[in-house]
């Protein structure tokens, strides 16, 4: 209920009224036009806090608007994003059981470095295998050259033999012919003949046979040969190094456990060398081009503020990815905004990407990114 309070002039008035004091038109006009009813007095407090709203909502108005046009534009952002680095597998390449573990969780390692052996005396057992195999070739190799060099000296030797055969039967043919020969002798000379050029015949024979047998020792010298450098790589498979620079995320057997071709033995990640991957909205993409400046914010260090340049862009959304993809061809489609990824290389020199303890920047932290896209 409003109670208007009476001024000292209105309760004159007032009471001049009550008790029928006389008082003239002007001075009545006067009074009654100082008196202010409730009705009027609501009427200019809801004036004034109109106004007061008006004002407030135009600064609020002005302020988000220069908000958008200062920050909110010229920004594109999102939260869907993470640190990432190279890792790699280091894993057996052969049967075998684990003899040494040279490192641990943590450890940091270099490029080449040692990291496991296997059990390698099933391999060694093979590789002198293959050198007395490699020896027996050579061995036969051997034989086959002195065997063909013989024959080649057999044949010469026959082929002399069998000119002479041949001049004795054409001598025999003349001397047949003018009655000093008979005819058993002329048939001796000839079948002579005939025996020197089976012997010939024979001897080459026995050429093409050498020469098969030394064909066939070269052969087995270089199978052999080649078995023995298939031992030595399986040999050096039983020796696990790092294929780069980093820390051991991870170690997946212990000393003694049988490992097969192709199981994992150790996880190094490379901390040096660390790069943002988001994923921005398809509508978002219009926006962003190569080399826009990044601000990244780290979830794991509040305050903490990376720099950093749009570097490339994925080639198809991430969905294409998904374990089980999306498939429009039935009839319950529902249109769904993608996401594409987007590669960001930080700025070196920064805290946390020069192996310092702290901060400790780590693959799969959660970050978010602010692109700028315009400058002010």
């Amino acid at each position: 209920m409003f109670v208007h309070k009476r001024s000292k002039k209105e309760s004159g008035v007032y009471l001049a009224f009550k008790h029928g004091l006389y008082v003239d038109s002007s001075s009545k006009e006067e009074l009654m036009s100082d008196i202010a009813t409730p009705a009027q007095t609501k009427s200019r407090t809801r004036t004034k806090s109109l106004v007061v709203f008006g004002l407030v909502l135009a600064l609020v108005l002005a302020g988000i608007w220069w908000y958008v046009k200062l920050f909110a534009e010229g920004y594109q952002s999102t939260d869907d994003a993470q640190l990432m680095g190279s890792q790699a597998v280091v894993a057996s390449q052969a049967l075998g059981q684990v003899r040494t573990l040279a490192v641990e969780l943590g450890d940091r390692v270099r490029l080449g470095q040692i990291l496991a052996t296997l059990d390698d005396r099933t391999q060694q057992s093979q590789r002198n295998q293959s050198l007395a195999t490699i020896e027996q070739a050579q061995a036969n190799l051997s034989q086959a050259q002195i065997s063909l060099g013989s024959s080649a000296q057999t044949i010469e030797l026959q082929r002399i033999k069998l000119e002479q055969a041949q001049n004795d039967a054409d001598r025999a043919a003349s001397q047949f012919k003018a009655a000093v020969l008979s005819q058993e002798q002329y048939e001796h000379f000839k079948s002579a003949l005939e025996a020197q050029k089976a012997s010939y015949n024979i001897a080459v024979g026995q050429q093409s046979l050498a020469s098969a047998q030394l064909r066939a020792a070269e052969a087995q010298l270089a199978g052999a040969k080649s078995q023995l450098q298939t031992v030595d790589t399986t040999m050096a498979h039983v020796v696990l190094s790092a294929p780069l620079g980093g820390v051991v995320a991870r170690r997946w057997v212990t000393i003694g456990d049988i490992v097969g071709a192709a199981q994992p033995v150790y996880t190094v990640v490379d901390l040096d060398n660390l790069w943002v991957d988001a994923y921005f909205k398809e509508t978002q993409m219009k926006e962003l081009k190569v080399g826009d400046p990044v601000t990244i914010a780290v979830d794991a260090y509040p305050g903490l503020k990376l720099s950093g340049k749009v570097e490339r862009f994925g080639v198809t959304t991430a969905a294409q990815f998904a374990l089980i993809p999306q498939d429009n061809t039935s009839g319950n489609f529902t249109k769904l905004t993608q996401r594409v990824p987007v590669r960001i290389a930080l700025d070196s020199g920064q805290p946390g990407l020069s192996g310092e303890p702290v901060p400790r920047l780590l693959p799969g932290l959660s970050v978010e990114v602010t692109v700028r896209t315009k400058q002010r």
